[in-house]
């Protein structure tokens, strides 16, 4: 008796997608995300965690999005893409 071959399954289109799109973050990037999505951290306790300003994170972290949004924005479509960006950056302005 043969047992069946086990399938593999091949990840989405949207999930290389994606993929490729935070393939694209540089460390720092993926840090300050990391550090705020993540760790849940405030602006203020990842630029301690860092050791740099308060300001830097806040560059950081909107370039992070930027980028990921610009990689992603075909994918979702443009107007999905700038809404969310537009959510994630005022959620983010509220916690600081």
């Amino acid at each position: 008796m043969t047992r069946p071959r086990a399938r593999r399954s091949r990840p989405a289109p949207r999930t290389l997608a994606a993929s490729a799109a935070f393939e694209q973050l540089t460390a720092r990037d993926c840090t300050v995300l990391g550090l705020v999505l993540i760790e849940h951290l405030t602006p203020v306790e990842a630029a301690v965690a860092l050791g740099v300003s308060v300001a830097q994170v806040r560059r950081d972290y909107e370039c992070a999005v930027a980028r990921v949004r610009r990689s992603l924005a075909g994918l979702v479509g443009r107007a999905r893409a700038s809404a969310a960006s537009t959510r994630a950056t005022a959620a983010w302005r509220k916690a600081s």
